[in-house]
């Protein structure tokens, strides 16, 4: 039983009416404005820019070598196919989520389906029977949302890799499309951010939209959550027409939809694991039949359209081990010990936020050509210029300012996602008092090299 969010203040019941109805359906809310950006004529994928976050911020991309493709799919008239191409060894996901910004399916290279195949999606209340040679997936509202990621090998063969996702279809099933590449356009982003426009979308505007929103919920919001929602706009008393609303109901309103978005976003920071020290865990969306609760909006604020968790688990570090905000001017390391590698069955890769203009690998990671320690360990070199050692191969370069780490563990093994294996600290070394060709100094003898942060 989903329960309500605020308790009725004092005399104020308007206002915590509108901040429970304001964060309870805030995710349709969020999902209704991607679905807005994507042409109605037509179900098929468009090819989103390098980065798609104005869509929504679970598409921030940092690495220029990942094609996204997206499709917003329509179940009302029955089941339809996903006919996915052979990726030919680059690594592959596809994510379907649901009106409420919840994936409920996900499959590609971790699944051992990235050599082609075809994925017939159902509504939730279709009978019927699916071909054997495809996997079927039911989604649990009348419509659903499909984003499919394809990593080139490199910048070089991003060309290639947008070839590829450009032969991603979708047909009616028993009926399929010939294969013509030019069915796939480019997505425009919108003007103003899917997120912005959710937020600064007055109460007025809000409930006009609102049955058309409920009307395309998943089953389990159906069930749970719509009565609750019937309820608060009966104590609205409907509520009226905007135009008839007092100077008092407005500005209860307006004052509740802020509490509200206040909630989603002290709930966004709530969830992230170890938030403000070390390295925290992105919060992903994640299917739940409860219904609607204040951690599907936040996590539909931080991430909606990110690949499920066990598709990608992306760690996040803006302070070295002694709480400092982490600095592209000084030089920071990041040591795993020979048996602390991160546990993927894909790769891993690091990154710095924002980017260096200097890095044009795009990052750092294990399809790197990577240099061990002496000792087996991996040291990673973190500064805004080289190391004066002379392999350059470990060195991540970094912007001069203030930024962050983030690590993206793609089909992360059982120990990662559990908890049971963990990010090392970041460390601050001098690489000023380093000789060339010496190596990167070990964890305990680079102590007495730190500098003093700026």
């Amino acid at each position: 039983m989903t329960k309500q969010i605020f308790k009725p203040r004092g005399q104020n019941t308007t206002r915590a009416i509108a901040a429970n109805v304001f964060s309870l359906c805030f995710p349709l809310f969020l999902v209704d404005a991607v679905r807005r950006v994507h042409p109605v004529a037509l179900q098929q994928f468009h090819l989103l820019p390098p980065d798609g976050a104005d869509l929504a911020p679970g598409l921030l991309e940092d690495d220029a070598c990942v094609v996204i493709a997206s499709a917003w799919i329509d179940l009302t008239d029955g089941p339809v196919v996903l006919h996915l191409p052979h990726t030919h060894g680059r690594h592959f996901d596809l994510t379907l989520i649901d009106t409420a910004g919840e994936p409920f399916a996900s499959l590609g290279t971790r699944t051992d389906n990235d050599d082609g195949v075809d994925v017939c999606v159902v509504g939730p209340r279709w009978n019927g029977e699916v071909p054997h040679s495809h996997l079927a997936r039911r989604a649990p509202s009348d419509a659903c949302w499909a984003i499919s990621r394809i990593h080139a090998h490199s910048l070089l063969d991003r060309p290639e890799a947008e070839t590829i996702a450009r032969n991603q279809h979708i047909s009616s099933l028993g009926r399929r499309l010939d294969h013509r590449t030019d069915h796939v356009t480019n997505l425009e982003p919108p003007a103003v951010s899917s997120l912005r426009q959710v937020i600064e979308l007055g109460p007025a505007v809000f409930f006009h939209r609102l049955d058309s929103v409920l009307d395309r919920a998943p089953t389990g919001f159906e069930r749970s959550v719509r009565p609750l929602i019937d309820q608060f706009r009966r104590d609205l008393d409907g509520p009226p027409p905007a135009a008839a609303w007092s100077p008092d109901l407005a500005e209860a309103m307006e004052l509740g939809f802020a509490d509200g978005l206040a909630a989603i976003r002290a709930a966004t920071a709530a969830i992230s694991e170890g938030r403000g020290v070390g390295w925290h865990a992105v919060a992903v969306p994640q299917h739940d039949d409860s219904g609607a609760s204040l951690a599907q909006a936040g996590r539909a604020y931080s991430s909606l359209g990110a690949p499920a968790r066990d598709e990608l688990l992306t760690l996040i570090c803006e302070h070295d081990g002694h709480g400092r905000p982490l600095r592209g001017g000084r030089g920071s390391r990041l040591r795993f010990p020979l048996d602390g590698l991160p546990p993927v069955r894909g790769f891993w890769r690091l990154y710095t936020r924002p980017t260096a203009s200097g890095d044009r690998r795009h990052g750092i990671g294990d399809r790197d050509d990577l240099s061990p320690d002496d000792d087996g360990a991996l040291s990673l070199i973190i500064h805004d210029r080289p190391p004066p050692s002379d392999d350059l191969g470990n060195w991540l370069p970094a912007p001069s300012g203030e930024m962050c780490l983030v690590m993206r563990l793609y089909a992360a093994r059982p120990e990662a996602l559990s908890g049971d294996w963990r990010m090392p600290p970041i460390e601050v070394v001098d690489l000023d008092m380093e000789e060339p060709g010496a190596g990167l100094p070990s964890s305990e003898s680079h102590k007495s090299n730190r500098r003093t942060p700026p």
